[in-house]
């Protein structure tokens, strides 16, 4: 496929996803993910986009961007 070709695949691909969800604006282009929740995107972007932990382990103080409650300890730690 010639450059002008991908350019074109890439520009489909992305009408296609944005047509079925909603679109990271700070993905890069042709990378862009979908979502259908306005939540699951915002908590996207806090996480992978602007690196944001606020969930920390009480054992280890080791953060992260999502709060697994519930996951049972690791048991390597202990």
């Amino acid at each position: 496929m010639t450059r002008d070709g991908e350019g074109t695949a890439n520009k489909l691909r992305e009408e296609s996803s944005a047509a079925s969800g909603l679109m990271c604006p700070k993905c890069p282009a042709g990378t862009r993910k979908t979502w259908k929740r306005p939540y699951n995107l915002a908590t996207h972007i806090r996480a992978v986009h602007n690196k944001e932990r606020p969930h920390e382990c009480p054992d280890c103080h080791k953060t992260f961007s999502r709060n697994l409650r519930g996951a049972e300890p690791n048991p390597s730690l202990e």
